[in-house]
């Protein structure tokens, strides 16, 4: 049995607790305790309720005014009339509860909250008494993402609300004044229906609005209400032009094909190519997710060897060509996981001619790895797949596995700490070198500080390694090694000593901190292992003070050197800069590992630093520099500026290689200048133009240089040998956006020429209509 309870807010007539009970008595089977006698009128606030499950729930209403017609069984309330049921609103001017009819009227100033947050505005509405079903006239929907529904009539019958004779529009429909304006386009339709259920809006015979103009009839169509985590339906369309493949028009449509998985079809349609087809595949486990997406079609390749190639160019004939992307990661438990990747295309210039990416190398990668708070495991693999001109395919390298285990662990004598590391590592080519590998080692560090504040950091390293080879002589003298079994010990220390002084200055705090560190190797066979992962040498202020200032494990810097520099920070509201500079000096030095142009191979090296400047979010500087040791010439520079706002901002990179390096060491790095500019100018409050430019700033000095290098290493790499002050790429586009419509042109021109990725002009339209997920 269900009990009732009525609550009194206010002082109340009989009649009123009489009537709701009656109500509650009829819906539970349980005699009404008091009946009316006669009309009464209530002209202080009231409020009553009447109980039942989650569709029968309370209804409180509260009204200035209430008066009740016994003979017709009619409940009359108006003056500020507000009910309440679930988590619907009602608000009206007068309400009118007919008993007999079992419906509930309101008029007047009409507006409904619905649970969902959507809000409707109507002169009337005829409703059931639990405030959900009903007609409404001339009713105005408002969605909570700001987009608005119109129509002569609108009927709900178990949460589907049919609107007869509707438009719908998420632009604004008032201007800044707040009077009316034109919405800049909507969609009128004989009929919309919202389905809440299936999560869709239908539009049944559509057409196209704009600045009040119909300019288009549309089919039947529907979108993903705005509750609607995912729907099926088309989304935004792309269309372009490029020199190659002519015009391009693509729309994807998307498949939800359950609550943890979809599937996104995408037709490609070229005007000087054949049609292609994409796809992309989600889907989502109780412990991981997995996606795989791609493309295929069919066309033919040129050759990337030729500057200006042409079909005629090519022997090769149409074929299918296409690329697959796929990754995920599955969480085993909250220390095992499992994480991969799968990045491979046909050919080097198929991502590059439909404008998927401009990768110059993809990485296929396998991971399963074990992570605690003082401890790592992982066996991992990766494949690499050159998409460079000069890669080919057989000596492109495979790792499986590659195999690392740390841990760490306190000290139990001094206060320190311990590190732990094995490492193996099986690399292999189909045509040069292999090379397996593998090490032990153990790390002691100690940090102290003294009564005077200096930071002090006593390090002292154990290793032992060994490596496998065959292949040798296909590999570059300098990376090469020994072949067949190589075994070497490591052995270092170092004292690391800091000492920052803290004070006040210009209204704000700095801080200055002189360090030095001294490391000391023992003599070590670093030309007779392979090195297969420490190449890429660059003195940079991040490896200046590290104990290997090698990136990975196959060479080791052996003797002893001081490194000395110093940071400093100031910090004020709005301001900051942090600036650090510094340079080392090898006291007894070993092999002559490091290559010129590296920064590493006098007794003294370059000077390396970085400063950076920023005025809160309006700007930032950042500039990274590496100077000559003998006479301070910039030898390789960084700089990269942001200035603006969100909405009106300008972007400056600029790169310099002066490092005359070994062409043997980087063949494609030689002296090189690159400036690059982006930005976006808001020039109304919807309309902006954005672009970009990239320019090869490359000397005819830095060209003497690079010629200098192929000549002294007989390198004929052309590469090295730039054209200088010459564009790579222009982006200039102009975009309007506003809450309802997005829409941008974009221009486009590449200037370099691979294969059958052709330097000219690009064009993109953009063209999206907001909130409705399409």
């Amino acid at each position: 049995m269900k009990y009732l309870r009525t609550d009194m807010l206010t002082a109340m007539p009989l009649i009123l607790s009489s009537i709701f009970l009656s109500q509650a008595a009829a819906e539970t089977g349980t005699p009404p305790s008091v009946a009316p006698s006669s009309d009464q009128t209530a002209t202080n606030k009231a409020s009553t309720s009447d109980a039942g499950s989650k569709k029968e729930a309370p209804i409180t209403f509260e009204a200035d005014n209430l008066v009740y017609d016994h003979d017709n069984d009619i409940v009359t309330v108006n003056g500020k009339v507000h009910a309440v049921q679930n988590e619907t609103r009602l608000s009206a001017d007068e309400l009118q509860w007919d008993r007999k009819a079992d419906k509930v009227t309101a008029t007047g100033h009409v507006i409904i909250i619905q649970e969902d947050g959507t809000i409707s505005y109507s002169d009337k509405a005829d409703l059931d008494p639990h405030l959900k079903d009903g007609v409404i006239q001339n009713i105005l929907l408002v969605m909570q993402n700001g987009s608005r529904m119109a129509a002569n009539k609108a009927t709900r019958v178990n949460d589907v609300t049919t609107l007869d004779m509707a438009a719908y529009t998420p632009c604004r429909v008032i201007n800044d004044e707040g009077c009316p304006k034109t919405p800049l386009w909507r969609i009128s339709a004989v009929k919309i229906i919202r389905d809440p259920n299936k999560e869709k809006v239908v539009f049944k015979s559509p057409r196209l609005d704009v600045l009040g103009h119909t300019i288009l009839k549309l089919p039947n169509f529907s979108y993903p209400d705005q509750n609607s985590t995912m729907s099926s339906g088309l989304l935004i369309p792309h269309i372009q032009r490029s020199k190659m493949n002519g015009f391009e028009f693509s729309v994807p449509y998307y498949f939800r094909l359950a609550p943890d998985r979809d599937l996104t079809l995408t037709p490609y349609i070229f005007t000087k190519a054949d049609p292609g087809l994409g796809a992309k595949y989600r889907q989502l486990f109780s412990k991981g997710f997995f996606q795989i997406e791609g493309m295929l079609t069919r066309s033919t390749p040129l050759p990337t060897e030729s500057q200006n190639p042409t079909l005629a160019d090519s022997n090769a004939h149409s074929k299918m060509r296409g690329y697959i992307n796929t990754n995920g990661k599955f969480q085993i438990d909250p220390k095992w996981s499992l994480t991969g990747s799968i990045r491979l295309t046909t050919d080097k210039t198929f991502l590059r001619r439909y404008d998927f990416a401009w990768d110059d190398r993809l990485r296929s990668t396998l991971n399963l790895e074990r992570i605690t708070d003082n401890s790592y495991f992982s066996v991992a693999g990766w494949v690499i797949q050159g998409l460079r001109p000069t890669d080919h395919s057989g000596t492109q390298p495979m790792a499986l596995p590659i195999i690392d285990w740390r841990m760490r662990m306190p000290d139990p004598w001094l206060g320190g700490e311990f590190s732990f590391q094995a490492n193996s590592m099986n690399l292999t080519r189909i045509t040069g070198q292999d090379t397996q590998r593998a090490f032990a080692s153990a790390e002691w560090n100690l940090r102290k500080y003294t009564p005077l504040g200096q930071r002090v950091t006593f390090t002292a390293l154990l290793r032992q390694d060994l490596y496998h080879s065959s292949g040798n002589a296909l590999t570059s003298e300098l990376y090469r090694g020994s072949s067949g079994w190589q075994q070497r010990g490591i052995a270092a220390g170092a004292v690391d000593v800091s000492w920052p002084f803290a004070g006040e200055a210009f209204g704000g705090n700095q801080v200055l901190t002189p360090r030095v560190q001294i490391v000391t190797s023992p003599h070590v066979r670093n030309l007779s292992i392979p090195d297969e992962d420490s190449r890429s040498i660059d003195l940079q202020d991040t490896n200046l003070f590290s104990i290997n200032r090698f990136p990975g494990y196959d060479r080791w810097e052996d003797g002893t050197r001081v490194t000395y520099g110093g940071e400093y920070t100031f910090h004020r509201p709005m301001f900051s800069f942090y600036g650090n500079v510094g340079q080392s000096m090898r006291i007894i030095t070993e092999d002559e590992i490091f290559p010129q142009g590296t920064g590493f191979n006098r007794r003294f090296s370059d000077y390396v630093g970085r400063a950076t400047l920023s005025y809160g979010s309006f700007f930032k500087l950042t500039e990274r520099i590496r100077l000559d040791r003998k006479t301070l010439a910039i030898r390789r520079q960084e700089v990269n500026a942001t200035i603006g706002s969100k909405r009106t901002y300008l972007m400056v990179g600029y790169l310099q290689l002066s490092r005359d390096i070994d062409t043997q060491l980087e063949p494609d790095l030689g002296n090189y200048r690159e400036l690059r500019l982006g930005g976006r100018i808001q020039i109304s409050h919807y309309w902006s133009i954005f672009g970009s430019t990239t320019v090869d700033m490359t000397t005819k000095k830095d060209q003497r240089a690079n010629q200098q290098q192929a000549d002294l290493y007989n390198n004929t790499n052309s590469s090295l040998l730039s054209d200088g002050f010459q564009p790579v790429r222009h982006r200039l586009g102009i975009e309007y956006d506003d809450n309802c419509l997005t829409l941008g042109v974009t221009w486009r021109r590449d200037y370099s020429t691979v294969g059958d990725s052709r330097r000219g002009n690009s064009f993109m339209l953009r063209f999206a209509l907001k909130n409705m997920n399409s």
